[in-house]
């Protein structure tokens, strides 16, 4: 059963996914006139929409299935949440997946694993034949 992000739940799990890209170590987020600029380039993306997202509140138990399914508008290619994933500029991943667009299964790794290396990588757009956030991002990161 999914949630909507006008539920009250929904809007929990949103904020705890924007907590989590401000506050994770090493992570480090964009100015807000530059998350906007990122955002109108992800809606007029043909993969913006609704993504299913299954959210561990506080308090809850991955081990009996405690997870909540959130829906989203947002990145369908790797279910980020335009919310979170426009404002990141630097996210903390593995060592496989580093200089590679984000995808669906890293994303659903970082939900069930714990206690791995992470090292600091670039946020970008996660179209695997086109990064539509280029032009912006050299803007912002050229000023």
């Amino acid at each position: 059963m999914g949630h909507l992000l006008n539920s009250k739940i929904g809007k929990k799990a949103l904020l705890k996914l924007i907590s989590i890209t401000i506050n994770s170590k090493g992570s480090t987020v964009v100015s807000n006139e530059h998350s906007e600029a990122r955002l109108a380039i992800c809606k007029a993306c043909p993969h913006y929409g609704r993504t299913p997202k299954d959210i561990r509140l506080d308090g809850a138990d991955p081990e009996n299935g405690d997870f909540v399914l959130v829906e989203f508008e947002g990145c369908t290619l790797c279910t980020c949440p335009a919310a979170s994933k426009v404002i990141s500029d630097i996210i903390m991943r593995e060592k496989e997946y580093l200089s590679k667009p984000l995808t669906r299964k890293e994303i659903q790794k970082r939900i069930f694993v714990n206690g791995r290396n992470l090292y600091p990588d670039k946020n970008k757009c996660s179209d695997p034949d086109l990064d539509r956030w280029a032009e912006a991002d050299k803007k912002y990161f050229n000023n």
